[in-house]
């Protein structure tokens, strides 16, 4: 996400890949799905138009369009997405964010862990290296 309006522009940006996230969750309910698209998100950009003077939303399919006009064609493409933003990257960096207790994951505080069964940040490193 990136804020503008601290330095007295009027621009908000919100990058909404987050919702991409969870609908490629397998565990995922239809419903669910349909709950989140209209109560939460209509409710959550409801509220950011009302206190933000212009807000712009970018979709992912937008996030994957200005991305691939972003990367030429003789570009090493590393992302840390999940393959979300740039699903055809030459290396993924495996890492999320984690908390130590289920009582700590919104208030932190967070590490940066391994994702799934992916190796270590180290080793991770060392396989980028060799790529």
């Amino acid at each position: 996400m990136r804020e503008i309006t601290d330095t007295g522009r009027d621009t908000f940006v919100l990058l909404a890949d987050f919702w991409e996230g969870f609908r490629i969750l397998e565990a995922r309910h239809d419903s669910a799905e349909a709950f989140i698209r209209t109560e939460v998100q209509a409710a959550m950009y409801a509220a950011l138009r009302d206190a933000i003077p212009a807000l712009e939303i970018l979709a992912i399919d937008d996030l994957r369009q200005r991305a691939l006009k972003a990367i030429g064609p003789d570009d090493f493409v590393v992302t840390l997405d999940g393959g979300i933003v740039f699903p055809s990257a030459h290396f993924r960096i495996d890492i999320t964010r984690a908390a130590d207790s289920i009582a700590k994951s919104i208030s932190g505080p967070y590490m940066r862990v391994a994702r799934g069964l992916a190796p270590q940040l180290r080793q991770q490193a060392i396989n980028l290296h060799a790529a």
